[in-house]
């Protein structure tokens, strides 16, 4: 598993794009835009792509990417309940 990294991972990328060929058309980074999208862990990879390696990623749209890394959770355990007693939802939910 030590090959296995988010860095490695957002290298692989950059190597597919500079490779990658549809039909008899040029699609690398150099001669058209490559937009990267992702939703939460896909969106942190997206931002994360646009930020080290704007040669390649001409932009990124990042939907619901983790803003704040928190080792300790506990306090989704207090803010969880607060916000379902404002919006009156029921456990059943």
């Amino acid at each position: 598993m030590q090959f296995l990294t988010n860095e490695n991972g957002l290298k692989d990328f950059v190597v597919f794009a500079n490779q990658f060929q549809w039909k008899n058309f040029s699609v690398l980074p150099k001669e058209v835009p490559w937009i990267v999208v992702g939703s939460s862990y896909g969106g942190n990879r997206a931002a994360a792509l646009r930020k080290l390696y704007p040669e390649t990623v001409f932009a990124a749209y990042a939907s619901a990417a983790a803003v704040q890394h928190r080792k300790d959770m506990s306090v989704c355990k207090l803010a969880v309940p607060l916000s379902c007693n404002l919006m009156t939802c029921s456990p059943q939910m």
